[in-house]
């Protein structure tokens, strides 16, 4: 039977009316790829543990991703768990975030490493109905121009140390979701139930709804 319960997270995003901010452009030297050669968000977040002189900043390799992901007419690359993974592109509202935001924050938890990132309790003002007026409360990792990036999984509010993974691990998961949802207009939008090992809480990456002062 098909689980709703991951998708409670969703809700609170049909009550959110801030505009996504802006995303930042950066120019980066075109990259090319035959039609056979698939650039995964995974195996760059890999490539960024064991060659981090040689890895590609993130802007050019969600240009890197697209350029593949258009070679092969827009389908995603095979990821693992694919069918724990769920990309949120027909939501209305749109909560889509750019690809380039939310690959700046896997690169800087890639970088970090093996030590834990905590889910940050933020709390943001509603005035979308039916909650106008009211405060919504989740748990976040990291928030960078349009996107957020928040564990998923035991409720939106859970920062259980004992259920987060590692900086790496929260980056690794996220680049699976990448991997599946990112779309070729270059945003993305899509969760996951469970990390990578399927032992820990998965990730939700969204739009950021605006209203989060970070840290």
């Amino acid at each position: 039977m098909f689980n709703l319960a991951p998708f409670l997270i969703i809700a609170l995003f049909l009550f959110l009316s801030g505009k996504a901010i802006a995303a930042p452009t950066t120019a980066a030297p075109a990259l090319h790829f035959a039609r056979n050669t698939r650039f995964t968000f995974s195996a760059w977040i890999d490539s960024i543990t064991t060659n981090p002189a040689t890895a590609l900043p993130p802007d050019q390799a969600v240009n890197a991703f697209l350029e593949s992901l258009k070679n092969s007419d827009g389908v995603p690359p095979p990821t693992i768990n694919p069918n724990d993974i769920f990309c949120l592109t027909d939501w209305t509202p749109d909560i889509s975030a750019q690809a380039i935001d939310a690959a700046t924050i896997i690169h800087r938890f890639a970088t970090l490493g093996d030590v834990p990132c905590p889910a940050v309790i933020k709390t943001t003002h509603s005035s979308g109905l039916p909650s106008s007026g009211s405060n919504l409360t989740v748990a976040v990792y990291d928030v960078f121009g349009t996107a957020m990036l928040m564990p998923q999984r035991a409720g939106f509010v859970s920062t259980d140390p004992s259920r987060l993974g590692t900086c790496r691990n929260i980056a690794q998961t996220t680049a699976v979701v990448m991997d599946k949802c990112t779309q070729l207009n270059g945003t993305v939008v899509g969760l996951t139930e469970y990390d990578v090992t399927k032992e820990k809480h998965g990730v939700f990456v969204a739009k950021n709804p605006g209203d989060f002062a970070w840290p």
